[in-house]
């Protein structure tokens, strides 16, 4: 499945977020952030976590990214402290090394998902780049 334009990114993301909310812990995309890339978008959001019911401190936030890749739906977080353009360099050298190998488009991010020893080295990598599927 492909995506053909940032609203269904949009949504698709809006989607993947809704589905890990909690009471305590909820997300507000950051829409006027988005950025295009050949591979898809990458979104910035607000990670909301309530503070226990304290008026005066507030809810906590935190701001993080979030790549939707076009060509194959996948909604890939980043659990680094790295600069957002540091993450999507890394990503996008990533994302090259995937394709030299498989000619695809998709990030394998689970190294027990390939039986290929070059996709698991590059699966470990990503892993270690803090890069995680949100689904």
């Amino acid at each position: 499945m492909t995506i053909s334009n940032r609203e269904e990114a949009h949504e698709l993301l809006v989607s993947r977020l809704n589905k890990n909310a909690t009471d305590t812990r909820w997300f507000s995309v950051l829409k006027e952030r988005t950025v295009e890339k050949p591979f898809g978008w990458v979104f910035f959001y607000e990670v909301i976590v309530s503070c226990g019911g304290s008026v005066s401190s507030g809810p906590a936030r935190k701001v993080r990214l979030a790549i939707i890749n076009k060509f194959s739906s996948q909604v890939i977080g980043n659990s680094s402290d790295q600069p957002a353009e540091s993450i999507v360099q890394t990503y996008e050298k990533l994302l090259a090394e995937r394709k030299s190998i498989a000619k695809d488009w998709c990030l394998t991010l689970n190294p027990k998902d390939t039986k290929s020893t070059a996709l698991k080295t590059l699966a470990e990598k990503a892993a270690q780049a803090g890069f995680y599927e949100i689904s």
